[in-house]
């Protein structure tokens, strides 16, 4: 009997198991780690995805805020100038004819002036101006919600069409503001007059006017039973104000420019409204994007550790088995050992 070739044996087969164990030990950790990155990488997926779609609202939301900041500045522009309109109206009532005739050139001018900020084509859509506009729209969040804001008229202009179905109509330079008409094709007829020095109101009543051109000249015009068509905010040049010389233009003037006001204020509370709540938007889409992102490196932190877990329950499972191995081995070593010894070893026929 050779105990040594079966002891050998028996040692090549728990090697053999060593390895098999060994193999399905790899195998649980190749499987666990696997199914680790699936579930992590879905997750990551869906927080990259939320993220990006968050993230692609902020450019909408930001080109809204840059626009109703320009907004509310030009909507001031426009307060100053009516401000400024009601001063020269007030300074009127006390002036002498001298300064009375600066006084309207100035009047006129701010009129000009509040013209030029409303109709500025630098903002589109330009949500103030005399020709109305696409509403400013963007989407504010996740559920595709819109907010939205209107447009509206805060120039101010008039035209008049007399009897003779002509349209008389004021053209802003920057030399001055002229009335010109037209007929009823929109040709010009040649008649015009600037508004500040040539032109003098002669009646007006609700809204049929009469006036004349060049007062005392020998071309001087008379137009009567006109009809005057206002736009905008609704202010006139100050020759239909009775050049500002008159207690009831004046008056006139004080009551159209206070209305104007009050348009004024309401836009702008509306506008900066509107600008709260994009700027509260772009607050919100960006927490939401950042918690996306936190999400993800969350899930990757997580991943990370799992990862490691399954690496030191790995190595636990391997030194276990190793140690089982040895202690396996030791034995058999020492029955070995005990089977070589005399007398027993001179017994049995042990091969080394």
């Amino acid at each position: 009997m050779n105990i040594s070739s079966e002891v050998n044996r028996a040692t090549l087969s728990t090697l053999a198991v060593h390895t098999q164990a060994q193999q399905i030990i790899t195998d649980k950790l190749a499987k666990s780690q696997a199914l680790t990155s699936d579930s992590n990488r879905s997750a990551v997926n869906t927080d990259v995805w939320v993220g990006n779609k968050w993230q692609s609202l902020q450019p909408g939301i930001t080109r809204a805020i840059d626009h109703l900041e320009v907004l509310v500045g030009r909507l001031g522009a426009i307060r100053t100038q009516v401000e400024t309109l009601l001063f020269w109206q007030d300074k009127a009532a006390t002036a002498s004819t001298s300064a009375l005739s600066d006084y309207v050139g100035y009047f006129d001018n701010a009129i000009r002036d509040l013209n030029s900020v409303a109709s500025t084509v630098s903002q589109i859509p330009n949500l103030i101006g005399p020709k109305l506009d696409t509403d400013l729209t963007y989407v504010q969040n996740f559920d595709y919600d819109r907010a939205s804001v209107a447009d509206g008229d805060f120039s101010t202009d008039y035209y008049i069409v007399d009897s003779g179905n002509n349209i008389w109509r004021k053209d802003d330079a920057a030399f001055g503001t002229t009335l010109t008409q037209y007929d009823s094709s929109g040709v010009v007829t040649g008649l015009s007059a600037a508004v500040t020095r040539d032109v003098r109101l002669d009646s007006l009543s609700g809204s049929t006017v009469g006036f004349t051109l060049y007062a005392g000249a020998a071309n001087q015009v008379t137009v009567t039973g006109a009809t005057l068509v206002t736009s905008g905010l609704g202010i006139q040049d100050s020759w239909l104000y009775s050049g500002l010389a008159t207690s009831s233009g004046r008056a006139l003037a004080n009551t159209q420019l206070q209305k104007a006001l009050v348009s004024i204020d309401a836009k702008l509370a509306s506008v900066r409204t509107a600008l709260s709540v994009a700027r509260y938007d772009s607050g919100i889409a960006e927490i939401n994007a950042s918690a996306a992102k936190s999400s993800i490196s969350s899930t990757n932190l997580r991943q990370m550790i799992e990862l490691q877990d399954s690496d030191a329950q790995f190595e636990r499972d391997s030194l276990a088995l190793s140690v089982a191995v040895d202690r396996n081995r030791s034995l058999r070593a020492a029955y070995l050992g005990l089977l070589r010894s005399r007398p027993l070893g001179s017994l049995i026929d042990v091969q080394g």
